[in-house]
This record gives C-alpha cells, structure tokens and sequence, in this order.
C-alpha cells in the first residue's frame, strides 16, 4: 500500500500516480466518506471549496475529485483560479467543512497536487489525512472513473471578493 499523502498534501506527475483518473476520483468518495463522519448530524449539506492555480490539468482534476465527493453527496463550492491562501480564508468564510487547492506551487508544471484545509482553514492534522487514507484504501469501487455531470460544479469566483476585502482591510484598506 502506497501513501497517498505527503509532507504538503498529494503530489506527483500529472497521469502517474497518485494523480490519474481512478484515484482521484476515490479520493473524492473518501473525502465525502470521511465529512460524513465527522459531521453526522449536520443539519445543512457538507461542502467542499475547491480552488486552483493556473495549471493546465487544474479543471480536469477538480471534475474528477468532485465527482467522487458528489457521489457521496457532498456540495461543491468552486472558486476558479486563486492563490492557496484565498481557498484557506474562504472555507471558514463561506461555511464549507473541508478545502482543497489544486496546486503544485513552485513545482514543474507537469505536476500538480491537492492541499487539504480543515473548516477553519488549517492543514488537515496527519491523524485526518491518516483517516482518510484509511478510507480510500477500503473502498472497493473499481470502475472507471465517471464525471457526474448532472452534479458538474460551476465556478463562483464572486467568493474571492472576500478575501479580496479582508486583505484590504488587513492594510488598513
């Protein structure tokens, strides 16, 4: 069994894995299966809030992760290009309980990556990312991985405005 996290997230070469169709489409049921777990009697439905950077496999990632949380019913929040810091100020703004950002930084661009914010915007402690491991090597889905397009998120890049504001007012703005 091959860890899917690293020192910052998940990692790798775009199309090698972790970062092919099949398991970021289960990492997405994962998520879903895990906010499931943590928020049982939630009351509103679970969101993720879904960023990303300028990079050419960004839209075909995000598709493939959030089909997999739709599968397991969990609402998409997609913000459109932005930096990471945007996506970790927003997930406590908006209400959603768990933020990615598709991102692989200073790396090549035939990489990419997907870092994880708890609902107040922290890095997921190594005991969650453990958890969520745990699930997705468990799950005994084996087909191909499928978009649900009748779930495909929109973008609402309109959110970015609050971060926009709260860094104004962070300069005295």
């Amino acid at each position: 069994m091959v860890a899917l996290f690293g020192t910052d997230g998940i990692r790798g070469k775009v199309g090698e894995y972790p970062l092919i169709d099949q398991v970021i489409f289960n990492i997405g049921r994962a998520l879903g299966k895990w906010l499931k777990t943590h928020y049982p009697a939630s009351a509103e439905p679970l969101k993720i809030l879904v960023g990303k950077d300028t990079r050419e496999s960004g839209s075909d990632l995000e598709s493939t992760l959030l089909s997999g949380a739709n599968l397991e019913g969990i609402e998409a929040i997609c913000v459109g290009i932005c930096p990471t810091p945007t996506v970790a100020y927003l997930t406590h703004a908006v209400g959603a309980h768990l933020d990615l950002a598709i991102s692989a930084s200073h790396n090549p661009g035939s990489d990419n990556g997907i870092k994880f914010f708890n609902s107040k915007g922290y890095k997921l402690f190594p005991s969650a990312e453990k958890e969520i491991e745990e699930i997705f090597f468990g799950l005994t889905y084996k087909g191909k991985a499928q978009h649900c397009d009748s779930k495909k998120p929109q973008e609402d890049p309109s959110k970015i405005n609050l971060y926009i504001d709260f860094a104004k007012k962070s300069l005295n703005g």
